[in-house]
């Protein structure tokens, strides 16, 4: 937030703000958002709305007046305990843990989240173990983490930058976190991390689903309502034990001895090594495959002769052989949501300057 103390009121058709006492809101912040956008969710509420509730709709008419704001929205009014509860439910996965989040029984979470459902009128999470967002509940549930990080830089700026750490969730692939991605942390403001580990094909998923406010993808097309910058390339080389290529490839890397040695892989969703295989043979090879799904576990594999496996090139050590003169580059993005947010640009200013050792794409 800036410019928190500026009096504003009427909100005009094109989205400026006419001068109106009682209400304390930021110019800046209203000229840069449009109503109805989740991600700019919480202009609504900072508009003088009435507290604790968030508008989800259209802009409001030309001339409206924004002392009665919903009779010319015509939106539904979503209520912020009821939105925090969901949130909890999704994030920790039960009830139960909501309830001790909030500080409240897990009874009220489940009126909560009951109360939300019937106010949109649909159902927003499906009550497993864990439990999760509907595809209905995936917006709210971006609406609700944008809202918590934008009060909380509007509480800090009012307090002097007196306020509890906003918690940021990033979805990272564990290859970035053991080689560059650590070095982040130094250069972070004063926020709570929730990191996750996702394959880097995979983690925009979690941008989508509102989980995370940013992402190290390899998707250089921009997720709805988020930005794409390009931070470089990783380069994986095709490497194994000495005593495993005695064994499995003493000929070489050639399609019959590949169709039978092991191979690794970090998960079934880790395609480096079957594209590897496809380019180095123009056709894809059924092999053996040993899953192993942590960065550590996986360089401990190759050194122990379990399988050859593609390996980040910074992490190559002198105990490794080359089982093939190829190699594969994966270019790297990083996604963030399109939010004015202090925080979330620190927190991109972080991850580029920290990617910038990679190879440029």
């Amino acid at each position: 937030m800036r410019d928190l103390g500026q009096r504003c009121g009427d909100v005009l058709g094109d989205g400026r703000v006419k001068r109106h006492e009682g209400l304390r809101i930021s110019c800046r912040v209203i000229g840069r958002y449009r109503l109805g956008q989740l991600d700019a969710p919480a202009v609504a509420s900072w508009l003088g709305l009435e507290y604790g509730c968030i508008a989800v709709g259209s802009p409001p008419k030309p001339g409206g007046n924004i002392t009665d704001p919903w009779s010319n929205l015509g939106v539904v009014k979503l209520d912020s305990h009821q939105l925090a509860a969901f949130a909890a439910v999704i994030e920790l996965g039960s009830f139960d843990a909501a309830a001790e989040r909030l500080h409240v029984t897990p009874s009220a979470i489940s009126q909560r989240i009951k109360a939300l459902e019937q106010r949109v009128g649909q159902v927003l999470v499906v009550r497993e173990k864990p439990c999760r967002a509907t595809m209905a509940g995936v917006p709210l549930l971006r609406l609700a983490a944008q809202t918590e990080i934008l009060e909380a830089e509007a509480l800090a700026e009012t307090a002097g930058g007196r306020t509890d750490r906003t918690r940021i969730a990033i979805a990272v692939n564990a290859d970035s976190m053991a080689t560059w991605f650590h070095t982040v942390f130094a250069r972070l403001p004063a926020v709570l991390l929730d990191i996750r580990i996702e394959d880097q094909d995979h983690s925009a998923r979690l941008l989508r689903e509102g989980a995370v406010m940013g992402a190290v993808t390899t998707e250089r097309t921009a997720v709805p309502g988020c930005r794409v910058q390009s931070l470089g390339v990783m380069r994986y080389v095709p490497v194994a034990a000495e005593r495993y290529v005695r064994e499995y490839l003493p000929d070489g890397f050639i399609a019959p001895a590949v169709a039978t040695a092991p191979s690794l892989a970090w998960n079934r969703d880790d395609a480096l090594q079957d594209n590897l295989v496809r380019q180095v043979f123009r056709r894809p090879i059924d092999r053996p495959v040993h899953h192993v799904p942590t960065a550590e576990g996986f360089g401990a594999a190759v050194r122990a002769g379990l399988g050859w496996g593609m390996y980040p090139e910074q992490l190559v050590t002198a105990d490794f052989v080359r089982v093939v003169d190829a190699h594969l580059d994966v270019p790297l993005f990083w996604q963030s949501w399109k939010l004015d947010s202090a925080v979330v640009g620190a927190v991109g200013a972080a991850v580029r300057h920290a990617a910038a050792g990679l190879r440029s794409g």
